[in-house]
């Protein structure tokens, strides 16, 4: 911020209290491979971005469309803990109006204004790991390895519960041991066991996730790779 001026700073702060997402879509841009939709642009309170489908339309949605949401979800989580820019970004709160699905079935972040971010190299020398984003009030935050199990606590109880539900189960469509690891995975009782857990129900999500053309985000690379 050296090279502010003193009106770009007011501007800064000013946003800052109002609304944080366009600074978050603009450090950390879709365009970029960030999972946020594409900011167009915004005017005093009024924020342009790409538009997307509701998440809790899909609520009722086949399994294999569910896990393939779940399995992004959970992929998005771990992605934005750790990149090469040195942030770990985590969530404060998490609904299922947080997320959003494009055309291609591939799921955003379409409110990010309930993302925390931890600027790693800082947090080397700042104990407190404060929340780059935070003005007032208590900034503290948790180291970022507690950070993003907090995250995963949040997605998995608010979120995937409602995306995997007993009658996958009870069908034989889902195995039980998914709905063990999301158990755990929303069980704030079992850290040590929460990044285990996670991997667990990735690994069986990925066995549920079509690969056809409706897919487009991943098809047809699906067909030849287990990366996509």
């Amino acid at each position: 911020m050296k090279h502010f001026s003193e009106k770009d700073k007011l501007r800064l702060l000013y946003t800052l209290a109002v609304n944080q997402q366009p600074l978050i879509l603009q450090m950390f841009p879709g365009t970029e491979g960030w999972p946020f939709l594409r900011y167009h642009g915004s005017s005093r309170r009024m924020m342009v971005w790409a538009g997307s489908k509701p998440l809790r339309s899909l609520f009722s949605s086949p399994l294999e469309r569910r896990a393939d949401i779940a399995y992004q979800l959970l992929h998005i989580t771990q992605s934005l803990s750790a990149n090469s820019l040195q942030f770990s970004l985590f969530y404060t709160k998490v609904s299922e109006d947080m997320f959003g699905t494009l055309d291609d079935s591939r799921v955003f972040i379409v409110d990010a204004s309930t993302i925390g971010v931890i600027d790693l190299q800082e947090a080397l020398l700042d104990t407190e790991h404060r929340d780059v984003f935070c003005l007032s009030g208590s900034c503290e935050r948790p180291p970022p390895c507690e950070t993003v199990r907090a995250s995963f606590i949040l997605l998995c109880k608010h979120v995937i519960n409602n995306l995997l539900v007993p009658n996958d189960v009870q069908s034989g469509h889902l195995p039980n041991e998914a709905v063990s690891a999301l158990a755990i995975c929303a069980d704030q009782s079992q850290p040590e066991q929460r990044i285990a857990a996670v991997q667990t129900l990735k690994d069986i999500l990925q066995t549920l996730r079509p690969c056809s053309a409706l897919y487009e985000y991943r098809y047809p690379e699906c067909l030849y790779s287990d990366r996509f």
